[in-house]
């Protein structure tokens, strides 16, 4: 037999279609076993969609693991974390950010209990200073201040 492949496309656009019913049920057995809902929940969170990141991070993240054994429902969830405006999502990997920017996104992320979705939907930035005074103040320490103030020089140079 050859290896299955889930066409995370063809599922993902399944999933943003509002008239697509329960696309678990109408997967076959063979897609139902490729089915692995956190790869399905990383590609529907590269949206640019808000509301979705937000859906997502609120109810499909917690229940992730905890309804592991409960594929049908995951994607119900799933399901109801779309908006139904379908797109193209991209993969969202595990870490954030480029080397450039990723302990200043770290301290936006840790100082405002944000994802790194809206780090990256922020329209106005703090400026070098207030990320400088929000690392101190959520305990950077002196080796992480000297990478962060490296990066933000490094950053403004270009």
């Amino acid at each position: 037999m050859a290896d299955f492949k889930m066409d995370i496309f063809g599922l993902v656009t399944k999933i943003n279609n509002p008239s697509s019913g329960d696309v678990y049920a109408s997967l076959s057995d063979l897609e139902k076993k490729g089915f692995f809902p956190l790869v399905v929940m990383r590609w529907l969170s590269g949206t640019n969609n808000e509301a979705q990141i937000l859906a997502l991070n609120d109810f499909a993240n917690k229940a992730i693991f905890p309804l592991g054994k409960h594929p049908h429902l995951l994607m119900l969830l799933l399901q109801a974390c779309s908006p139904g405006t379908g797109g193209r999502p991209t993969w969202l990997g595990i870490k954030g950010g480029s080397k450039k920017t990723q302990l200043r996104n770290q301290v936006l992320m840790e100082f405002f209990d944000i994802s790194i979705n809206e780090v990256r939907a922020m329209t106005v930035f703090p400026t070098d200073a207030e990320i400088i005074g929000m690392a101190e103040e959520i305990g950077f320490q002196d080796d992480e201040m000297k990478k962060l103030k490296k990066e933000i020089k490094d950053a403004s140079a270009q």
